[in-house]
């Protein structure tokens, strides 16, 4: 935050950064069904779930004194960010060497799925505060609706001893979240802080849209 010199009032101006949420993550799980035996395969039975990337959150800021009893300020703020995934699942024939493959009988098979997605959204904020008397203070904030994008695309592949089918498409969700009113009071008698508020939110105004 940096505060400007006035003639009047106070005038201020902040800017914040935060990571919301590192997005990583990595699984693995397998074990042997059936194990071989010689020239007989056994069964391995495969799952992994991997993730990576981020969300960071950026805010702007801007806050001044209107009168000596009358304060406002508003925050624009932007998110943006990326994920990647994959997701697998199978039996396999398992080898006495340790080799596997999806071949040579009905019981095995592989299924994969990877997802890339940018991650994308806005929101604002505004509230007055208001200072009736030395130990009155009275405040309201617009907190703005919410809107956030996920634009990218997903493959997934399911392979056996007879094909390999394998599908590419791409989708965009967009997610709304609703505004809401927050109306707050505060009252500081003698050596006590007395607080309240209320908060209103439409939800109606939330809306998906995508696949």
């Amino acid at each position: 935050a940096y505060p400007f010199p006035t003639y009047r009032g106070s005038l201020v101006l902040a800017f914040g950064y935060q990571r919301l949420t590192p997005l990583s993550t990595d699984y693995l799980r397998e074990g042997v069904i059936e194990a071989p035996s010689g020239d007989n395969p056994g069964i391995l039975e495969v799952e992994s779930f991997y993730e990576d990337g981020g969300v960071d959150f950026w805010t702007f800021g801007m806050a001044g004194d209107l009168s000596p009893k009358i304060s406002i300020g508003g925050t624009l703020s932007f998110l943006a960010g990326s994920t990647e995934q994959s997701f697998e699942i199978g039996r396999l024939r398992l080898f006495s060497n340790g080799s596997t493959d999806v071949n040579g009988s009905d019981e095995v098979f592989l299924a994969s799925e990877t997802l890339d997605s940018e991650i994308s959204g806005w929101t604002y904020s505004i509230g007055v505060l208001g200072r009736p008397s030395e130990k009155t203070r009275i405040g309201v904030t617009l907190n703005g609706a919410e809107s956030y994008d996920f634009d990218g695309y997903t493959t997934t592949q399911f392979e056996d001893q007879e094909k390999i089918d394998r599908q590419e498409f791409g989708f965009l969700d967009q997610i709304d979240l609703p505004l809401s009113l927050l109306f707050s009071a505060a009252f500081t008698p003698n050596n006590f802080l007395l607080t309240g508020d209320v908060r209103w939110t439409d939800w109606s105004q939330i809306d998906f849209e995508g696949p």
